[in-house]
């Protein structure tokens, strides 16, 4: 054998490693890598962001929703400033001789109708007893008597006599009122109630 060129291995058999060198062959198939389930639980991040974004954008929508009526609820900034002048007005303080004003029980706002109003309760009275004088001292500074008023509920008015404050169209009504305290109120109670407006029906 030529010592310069060693023996080929090709057409050898593989040979065995020693024994005792071979580990413990298994038997059991490999087993598949686990599939991962998307978990239905965990909120989509966009989707999260869009629904905030929707609820954002919803609230601001209310919020900058502009009130159809200045405060405190007149129908028009110019019906607001007619509270000030019916305050002031010198019906309100036309009472009948043997009444008198309920102290703090003088008042000016608006309605639930959207009117300026003023409104002065006075003792001693009933309201079915001052009608002729009012109807004598209202047509004197040319109001005039309405026939049908409008119930507004619990306590509809007794009379009424339109007219007109700075312009606008005006109701001077007297309506039934309770006595705050019978112990202390000297006799019936009434109230007059002076209502204008440029915007809506000031209507008894």
């Amino acid at each position: 054998m030529d010592p310069t060129h060693p023996p080929s291995d090709r057409g050898l058999m593989p040979r065995s490693p020693p024994a005792g060198m071979l580990g413990p062959v298994s038997t059991r198939a490999p087993s598949a890598a686990p599939v991962r389930r998307p978990d239905a639980r965990r909120p989509v991040p966009a989707l999260a962001a869009g629904l905030a974004v929707l609820a954002l954008g919803a609230a601001t929508a209310v919020v900058g929703i502009p009130l159809l009526r200045p405060e405190p609820g007149c129908a028009s900034a110019r019906d607001e400033a007619l509270n000030e002048v019916l305050a002031g007005r010198d019906e309100l303080d036309l009472r009948p001789t043997g009444t008198s004003e309920a102290v703090g029980h003088r008042s000016a706002g608006c309605d639930e109708d959207g009117a300026a109003s003023a409104t002065v309760r006075y003792d001693g009275l009933g309201p079915a007893d001052v009608v002729a004088h009012y109807d004598e001292v209202l047509t004197e500074r040319g109001w005039t008597r309405v026939g049908d008023v409008r119930d507004r509920g619990s306590l509809p008015p007794v009379a009424c006599w339109s007219g007109t404050v700075d312009g606008a169209e005006a109701r001077f009504a007297i309506e039934t009122t309770a006595p705050v305290d019978d112990a202390t109120t000297p006799g019936p109670s009434y109230l007059v109630v002076l209502r204008a407006a440029h915007d809506v029906d000031p209507s008894c």
